[in-house]
């Protein structure tokens, strides 16, 4: 698979236009935080990710499919959100790695996420926004499985606790994968 490359270019009427995979409303995560105005004006509506959380997967019927962790933090003097996460295997050894970054800029109460996984061609770009408690989202991207589309919700959010949903379709939306549901606590 050719991996895409995405950039920017000048736009004539000023200013820069993004071509290729990367589209602005891709990249903006658009947040009406839970916490008002000082919270989206400032990025703290994210506060709550901070830290070393253990993950499970539950499948539908609750069966625990697997484990986790996830590791997030401020960086680049407080601007950025990066999260690393690590799936586990059976005997806590890891066997995926990805990591997100997250930066809020100000100027447009706007975060930008980017996804990438360790050792292997793909990334997300997400759009997401709170909804009722609920941080609900959607973006596009490309792993081993092609290109896709996918939406997501983090809910159930505690300073303590989240739970997490995600589902993807390589076929434009017209049919979903859901992944298992993700049930994090913070250590």
């Amino acid at each position: 698979m050719a991996v895409r490359r995405a950039g920017r270019r000048a736009d004539p009427a000023g200013g820069w236009t993004w071509r290729g995979p990367m589209r602005a409303g891709a990249l903006a995560l658009r947040l009406a935080a839970p916490g008002g105005d000082a919270a989206a004006q400032t990025g703290s509506e994210l506060d709550f990710f901070i830290g070393e959380w253990d993950l499970t997967s539950v499948d539908s019927a609750g069966n625990v499919v697997g484990r986790s962790r996830t590791s997030a933090r401020w960086i680049l003097d407080g601007t950025t959100i990066q999260d690393d996460f690590y799936g586990l295997d059976p005997t806590g050894a890891v066997i995926f790695r990805g990591t997100s970054l997250r930066t809020f800029v100000p100027s447009t109460r706007q975060w930008v996420v980017h996804w990438a996984m360790a050792n292997q061609p793909g990334y997300t770009y997400i759009d997401a926004r709170w909804i009722d408690g609920e941080l609900v989202g959607d973006g596009r991207g490309f792993d081993a499985g092609g290109d896709f589309v996918e939406r997501y919700r983090y809910y159930g959010i505690t300073p303590t606790s989240y739970s997490f949903e995600l589902a993807r379709s390589y076929d434009g939306g017209t049919s979903w994968t859901a992944y298992p549901e993700i049930r994090a606590l913070k250590r």
